[in-house]
């Protein structure tokens, strides 16, 4: 058997039985939740939110990292109301072949300056800090989630990070100022379905 092939497989008996249960559902639909009505860009850090920030080396020098199948169902949906980016400060082909495959407008990887090539995105597109989505875990991604209008981070994120949108949240709250700066922290780990987590902040999906 060629594994590179589609292969499908089909068990009769589970399939009639979960079209049984989903005879019911004729469309699936997708658009900008009323939190992401105003955001235009999601910028996502890679290490520690689509991964869970550990990092294998194999004997011949070959990184491997481990990516979450649930934080890529979505993107085609994602990618058809946002423009996405990535900005990490790592790379690699895994890395890079992971991004491609999840339709990234922009990949950006061993980028050693986040905040310049957040600048960059936004100049390139046109944008104001209160248009911009963005999803980090460490003190690096800090002058990011300053910043957009949309900050968050997965719910294993350094400390420093986690209290900084606390703080940000209670400020918000007191805010009477709509577009003060919105944050959220993921019920989920990164690599573990965090990213998931944050964009579906950010749809709503409507079943028929």
């Amino acid at each position: 058997m060629d594994y590179n092939e589609p292969y499908i497989w089909y068990n009769n008996k589970r399939l009639k039985k979960g079209l049984k249960k989903m005879n019911e559902i004729n469309e699936i639909n997708f658009k900008k939740s009323e939190l992401g009505e105003n955001i235009k860009l999601i910028i996502t850090d890679i290490d520690g939110v689509l991964t869970n920030g550990s990092l294998t080396i194999l004997d011949d020098n070959l990184e491997t990292k481990q990516f979450n199948t649930k934080d890529g169902q979505l993107m085609q949906q994602v990618n058809n109301l946002y423009i996405t980016a990535c900005i990490s400060g790592r790379g690699g082909r895994i890395v890079k072949d992971r991004m491609d495959t999840l339709g990234f407008y922009d990949i950006h990887l061993n980028i050693k300056n986040k905040l310049e090539t957040y600048k960059k995105l936004k100049e390139k597109y046109k944008l104001k800090d209160s248009e911009i989505a963005y999803i980090g875990d460490d003190i690096i991604d800090l002058e990011i989630l300053s910043r957009v209008g949309f900050a968050a981070a997965p719910k294993d994120s350094e400390c420093v990070v986690l209290d900084f949108l606390k703080i940000r949240e209670k400020n918000d709250t007191n805010s009477e100022n709509e577009s003060f700066q919105k944050t959220y922290i993921t019920t989920r780990n990164g690599g573990k379905g965090a990213f998931r987590d944050f964009i579906n902040k950010l749809l709503t999906i409507t079943i028929k």
